[in-house]
């Protein structure tokens, strides 16, 4: 009896404790905490690590510091001495740049790399409110919400990114606007919504190649939804209220548009095609200056191997090779995941995956519709990855964690909601809480201190690092 009565009192206070964790993961003020951890390990990253190792760093500092010194417009006139940068007077791909040289030319000189890094990490922090608008708009609980903001945030490789200078923090975050704005508008068109879309595909189809893919399945999934109710949608969105944001919106439309006219179109005339080769428009010799145009013309020149492995052989270690170079850093020096890290995000996602199925609900169904972006874009790459192998024999070749981070984004909302849905009761919950908080506390940034030595550290912050490394237990 007396057993039995102590097993009960246990089982209330477990459940009082579980339902305590629930309710302030759920806060507003955990929330806060996740930003702001995000923040403080990404500005810390930004200052312990030496320049040009995050990956392509030196070249995006260097065309960053090319367009600061080609005046205030996006139009470069000539690049005499600077083919290393590969072509860029006719590339579209460059607005990135083009933005973080502005603060150049208003200050005068050229910035610091921390400048410029924390202009990145403040990207970053955009890419997390929106991973958050994107599960409220998948009316995902907010418990969820805030969970997957936390992964995202201790994803080591989006940290590591969001503290580099690197464009592909531009393109995750529009990346993301423009998954947000296709579920805003697939139940309902508000002209705002559609000025943002058409905003941040304009973007992002000035920031990097593989945008392209997005905006063109985003284009077609919209289409297909409303092409039937096209004149009612025009008439609808004719007579709905302007305010300050419309015609802010409205004017950025206009601008970034005829600069995208600007630089596709005579591409287009020219050369038949939206970006030319830098052969097409320079010599072999000044397109040589550029490392991955030479590296590239080597292996053209030593002809394509004989693939070794089999397509099933090849996206299996692509897989693997994924996980390891967004749980651990990929750049210009590297280092893989933690064991634990790499098993427990496949368990995860494997637990995930099944709630998903299990328990995908008509309330959310039009989450497929994010997810049909993400597939798409998710084959592409692995195409394009495979492409590269089979041009060099090299398996391992543009395999980058960082190319992903915009879909574990969205499969990090998906999995927490439907992984909590199926423990069901509030005790298996916060277990399952715990397991998440604890492996991605050390993904992020204990993760770096204790797999960096001294070769990975500026002067400044080398004794910083070394003294926390050795105040922490070793990665092994």
């Amino acid at each position: 009896m007396a057993k039995s009565s102590l097993s009960k009192k246990a089982k209330k206070q477990g459940a009082q404790l579980a339902k305590m964790l629930i309710s302030f993961v759920g806060s507003k003020t955990f929330f806060v905490l996740a930003i702001a951890w995000f923040f403080i390990q990404a500005v810390y990253i930004a200052f312990s690590t030496e320049t040009g190792i995050p990956p392509d760093e030196n070249y995006h500092i260097a065309l960053i510091n090319f367009f600061s010194d080609s005046g205030w417009t996006p139009y470069i006139q000539s690049q005499e001495g600077f083919f290393k940068l590969g072509e860029v007077i006719n590339n579209p791909f460059t607005i990135y740049h083009y933005l973080l040289s502005i603060p150049n030319s208003i200050f005068g000189g050229d910035l610091s790399v921390f400048a410029l890094r924390f202009m990145n990490i403040l990207m970053a922090v955009g890419s997390l409110f929106v991973v958050d608008q994107i599960g409220k708009v998948l009316k995902l609980s907010k418990i969820a919400r805030n969970l997957s903001v936390f992964m995202i945030a201790n994803t080591l490789m989006f940290t590591f990114l969001a503290a580099s200078v690197n464009y592909d923090n531009l393109f995750i975050l529009v990346f993301l606007i423009s998954l947000l704005q296709l579920l805003k508008l697939w139940n309902k068109i508000q002209l705002n919504d559609v000025l943002t879309l058409i905003l941040a595909v304009l973007v992002g189809s000035l920031t990097k190649e593989s945008f392209l893919a997005v905006a063109v399945s985003v284009g077609a999934l919209l289409f297909f939804r409303h092409v039937r109710d096209t004149p009612k949608i025009l008439k609808k969105l004719s007579r709905q209220k302007r305010n300050f944001a419309t015609y802010v919106l409205a004017v950025f439309c206009v601008i970034i548009g005829f600069y995208a006219v600007s630089k596709y179109v005579p591409n287009a005339v020219n050369y038949g095609t939206y970006i030319p080769s830098c052969q097409e428009v320079n010599s072999l010799d000044e397109c040589l200056a550029n490392p991955i145009i030479a590296r590239d013309q080597g292996f053209a020149e030593a002809g394509s191997p004989e693939p070794v492995l089999s397509v099933y052989q090849y996206v299996s270690n692509w897989f693997s090779l994924m996980v390891d170079r967004t749980y651990g850093v990929f750049g210009h020096q590297s280092f893989a995941s933690l064991p634990i890290i790499y098993y427990g995000v496949l368990a995860i996602g494997a637990v995930g995956t099944i709630g998903f199925i299990r328990y995908i609900d008509k309330k959310r169904a039009f989450a497929f519709t994010a997810l049909g972006v993400v597939a798409f874009y998710t084959v592409l790459l692995i195409n394009q990855n495979m492409n590269a192998y089979e041009s060099t024999g090299i398996s391992s070749i543009s395999v980058q964690g960082r190319y992903v981070l915009p879909v574990l984004a969205l499969l990090y909302l998906l999995w927490t909601q439907f992984s909590l849905r199926m423990l069901r009761t509030k005790i298996r919950g916060a277990i399952y809480i715990v397991l998440i908080l604890s492996l991605f506390s050390i993904s992020g940034v204990y993760t770096y201190i204790v797999s960096t030595d001294p070769t990975w550290h500026p002067d400044r912050a080398d004794g910083i690092n070394e003294s926390l490394r050795s105040r922490l237990p070793d990665r092994e």
